[in-house]
């Protein structure tokens, strides 16, 4: 296996590239290699242009699963690609990637799965906030908040949003489902993984939210061992924690996380965890070699088992707390692409809170890329301006990755995509100066032309999706309805009763629409009724939905409340004693901050 802390591998600049995929069905490294690529085509695109050689090279792993039809690779906190750049003779840069996978923390697809996905699915707009948690350091995080104080206003609005969507993925089902059916009987094919893929990339937003993690039956509980009676998010986030710690310990010069779509949720969330819910993401012994290397230790903290989430382990003691600027001492930024922090932030802020505790070094840049077009992405505005807060103001671009409404979530760094981005983001990592993407040519803000111009494609988009899918449907529901009732009176026995193939207009007589394929079908009328009709079943059934998950089901997914014990001056180290690392003076709040935190506690 290949050893990247060599001593030829010290002299040249170290740099450390922390993937983070999103939601999906990735495999282990699957991810790693797709957004790789593109980083390391622009890598080798720049130093082709230095005249500068570029090499990778994979650190495989010596073993393999059984039956395999790949070569492994290494699992660790040396990474896994490593990239060199070598220049008049010597080797000047080194890039180590490594991944943060937790697509295997999803649940298994099955008929229960489905159920519950499209119950949580048309309720998702109805989803509480959540912010009666009060678990040990909640007075140490505040939530992102809208700019000028905020208002109901987006939120309001965002919800109303999530419910249009909800209807149209219910109205879908028309379509799609006997679109599915006909093209698996007629061309003799494989089961329609239509609603099963769907389901399996929409549930990782759902595992972010829900407090248990199901099995494949309706009330298995499936936790991962380490996070029993937790939130699955919980396992995504000892993920990305830890391999923020492994980062930290590998000496890099410069580090950097690269996260896309729902791992940006992820990340965020590792960046802003607590100093003293870290010893629970951690075994003993690689908390102790943690310790040992001056990144964790006393503090001035007294916590208990049962007041922090995951829970503090048996072994650790009450006051032991990582050393967050320690750990972010060389971190360089966070790149988001993609990233629903937004929508996070409006609707469900309690899963995004931003730590009050300095940590981050003054040259780390938050630099969030977007695109209207792109419908899971926005600029970040709930994320700055906050007092004693470590979170860097996000720095907004935009960014056409492809006119294409989905495929523009994927083709932020594609290589071929215009502008070519992935090469400013390159020189970025190159040279630390965030200049090249701040300022590349064909980026955009959000409030120029470019932008407008993209919103209003976007909404094209959505009202020509929501008219076809409601003709559509509606073809759909008025053939049904047209071949129930045509059966059900031609076997009433009633005089004269129609075929099976008579349309039974709908209501209210409104004027009825024919087309000459319709005909061929046996159905020679279209009511608009029947669009009508198959748009106010979606809109009613999410409303119905939302309201039931709201009352009933949504009530089991709070998080456990515990009283905040006696915090102390939050953040300070423990007191002076020899041996103790003089970094850990700079977790020390300002007077007004460890006031403003103290007078929450006591309240």
């Amino acid at each position: 296996m290949t050893d990247f802390t060599s001593e030829q591998a010290r002299s040249p600049r170290r740099i450390g590239i922390l993937l983070v995929h999103g939601i999906g069905e990735q495999r282990r490294f699957e991810h790693l290699d797709w957004q790789g690529r593109d980083i390391l085509r622009a890598l080798q695109q720049v130093c082709e242009e230095d005249k500068s050689q570029f090499t990778v090279e994979i650190a495989s792993s010596a073993y393999a699963q059984f039956h395999a039809d790949a070569d492994g690779w290494s699992v660790g906190p040396k990474g896994c690609v490593r990239a060199l750049r070598k220049s008049n003779g010597e080797i000047t840069h080194e890039f180590i990637f490594h991944e943060v996978w937790w697509a295997d923390v999803n649940e298994t697809y099955s008929l229960a799965k489905q159920v519950r996905f499209w119950l949580w699915g048309l309720a998702i707009w109805a989803y509480p906030k959540g912010r009666g948690v009060r678990l040990h350091g909640f007075t140490a995080v505040t939530s992102p908040r809208q700019p000028k104080g905020g208002t109901v206003a987006p939120e309001l609005l965002r919800r109303g949003l999530l419910m249009a969507i909800c209807s149209l993925f219910l109205i879908s089902l028309f379509p799609f489902g006997i679109g599915a059916l006909l093209i698996q009987r007629v061309f003799s094919l494989q089961r329609i993984r239509i609603f099963e893929t769907l389901t399996n990339f929409l549930s990782g937003v759902k595992i972010f939210n829900q407090r248990v993690r199901f099995g494949p039956g309706f009330s298995a509980n499936a936790d991962f061992l380490d996070t029993l009676d937790e939130p699955p998010r919980v396992s995504v986030r000892r993920r990305v924690v830890r391999s923020i710690a492994d980062m930290a310990q590998a000496s890099y010069d410069a580090w950097y996380i690269v996260a896309h779509s729902q791992g940006t949720v992820a990340a965020f969330n590792g960046l802003m965890e607590t100093p003293f819910a870290w010893p629970g993401y951690f075994a003993e012994n690689r908390w102790r070699e943690f310790c040992a290397r001056g990144f964790g230790g006393p503090g001035a903290v007294n916590c208990s088992a049962a007041s922090t989430m995951p829970r503090r382990p048996a072994w650790a003691g009450p006051n032991e707390i990582a050393y967050r600027a320690k750990i972010f001492e060389r971190f360089g930024g966070l790149l988001t692409l993609g990233s629903p922090l937004e929508t996070f932030a409006a609707i469900w802020p309690a899963r995004v809170p931003i730590s009050r505790i300095p940590a981050f070094p003054d040259g780390a840049v938050w630099i969030n890329v977007f695109d209207p077009v792109d419908p899971v992405s926005g600029p970040l505005k709930s994320y700055g301006g906050h007092i004693h807060s470590i979170c860097p103001e996000p720095k907004n671009i935009g960014y056409a990755g492809s006119w294409l409404f989905l495929l523009s979530h994927l083709g932020y760094l594609t290589w071929n995509s215009k502008g070519r981005l992935a090469e400013s983001v390159a020189r970025w990592f190159l040279c630390g100066d965030p200049t090249p993407v701040l300022k590349n040519p064909n980026t955009f803000s959000d409030n120029d032309r470019i932008f407008r111009r993209r919103s209003l494609y976007a909404w094209m988009y959505w009202f020509a999706l929501g008219l076809v899918l409601v003709v559509s449907s509606g073809v759909v529901l008025g053939w049904a309805s047209s071949q129930l009732f045509g059966f059900l009176i031609a076997h009433c026995g009633a005089a004269g009763a129609p075929s099976p193939g008579f349309h039974l207009r709908w209501p209210f007589g409104c004027p009825a629409y024919r087309w000459p394929w319709k005909q061929a079908l046996g159905n020679p009328v279209l009511d608009i009724w029947d669009c009508v009709a198959a748009a106010m079943i979606s809109m009613v059934g999410t409303f119905l939905a939302g309201v039931y998950s709201r009352l009933a089901v949504f009530r089991g997914d709070k998080d456990p409340i515990a009283p905040p014990p006696n915090l102390g001056p939050i953040g300070d180290p423990a007191p002076p004693t020899a041996g103790l690392p003089r970094h850990m003076s700079v977790h020390t709040l300002s007077d007004g901050a460890r006031e403003t935190l103290e007078n929450q506690v006591n309240a």
